[in-house]
């Protein structure tokens, strides 16, 4: 406001500062610039580092799952051998003979 009594000492002026430039005072530079680059790189690595976590236990899961899963071979029954050696006494003698099967 102004007042005009005639007096200088009774004038009340509003002065405006001069505009700086946007990222001439620090906090603005830091708070627009340094701290976003700051959190998408931070947030990144993380990012990374749960993903790399994640994947890791879905293929220890994977892993677990399959050995639970897994059936062992089952036995080959249609061709049995075709003689089996057996100890067959003979006249007090031990001897090896043999056998169909």
């Amino acid at each position: 406001m102004v007042y005009l009594s005639g007096r200088w000492d009774d004038f009340e002026t509003t002065t405006t500062p001069i505009p700086l430039p946007f990222f001439a005072d620090k906090n603005n530079l830091l708070m627009y610039i340094i701290l976003p680059a700051f959190i998408i790189i931070v947030g990144g690595s993380v990012l990374l580092y749960v993903v790399h976590k994640l994947r890791r236990a879905y293929g220890k899961r994977k892993e677990q799952h399959k050995r639970e899963t897994q059936v062992a071979p089952a036995p080959n029954y249609e061709k049995p051998p075709a003689t089996v050696l057996m100890t067959v006494v003979v006249d007090g003698k031990k001897t090896l003979r043999a056998v169909p099967w």
